[in-house]
């Protein structure tokens, strides 16, 4: 649960620049170090990225020239926990109880995952993911 408040928090933490006219779109792969100009536009892997540029690993991943959202994708994954962004994705469509419906394998694909609710959408999905994990806890404990 700490996890999953942790990608929630920094799902939060671009949620203004994300929800900005077209700032999302889960078509577009790459990450621009340019992010704060207008118009620029990220999936969800892009915009952890975005939520994550003080870390030491995306710098230098800019430095290295190209950034894309694989980079955010594996970067979440870490942070919940999973070996990798595979990894994560076999996890939510294994298991669609606790991730909310049937196309979390999509989570850095497609919208469908987020039941096309945009941006906030992405926040709100993790959100039921953290509760239905709280549920699962506690009827795991009766």
């Amino acid at each position: 649960r700490k996890q999953v408040d942790f990608v929630i928090k920094k799902l939060q933490s671009v949620r203004k620049q994300a929800n900005e006219e077209g700032a999302f779109n889960m078509g577009t792969w790459r990450v621009y170090d340019d992010h704060y100009e207008c118009g620029t536009v990220h999936c969800v892997g892009g915009w952890y990225v975005v939520a994550n540029l003080d870390s030491r690993a995306i710098k230098d991943k800019f430095n290295e020239g190209h950034v894309d959202f694989e980079n955010g994708a594996e970067l979440m994954a870490q942070d919940l926990g999973f070996v990798d962004r595979f990894d994560l994705k076999d996890w939510a469509e294994v298991n669609p109880k606790i991730w909310g419906n049937i196309d979390g394998f999509n989570m850095f694909s497609s919208e469908l995952a987020y039941d096309n609710a945009g941006f906030e959408g992405v926040i709100a999905q993790w959100q039921t993911v953290r509760d239905n994990l709280i549920e699962l806890k506690k009827e795991n404990s009766k």
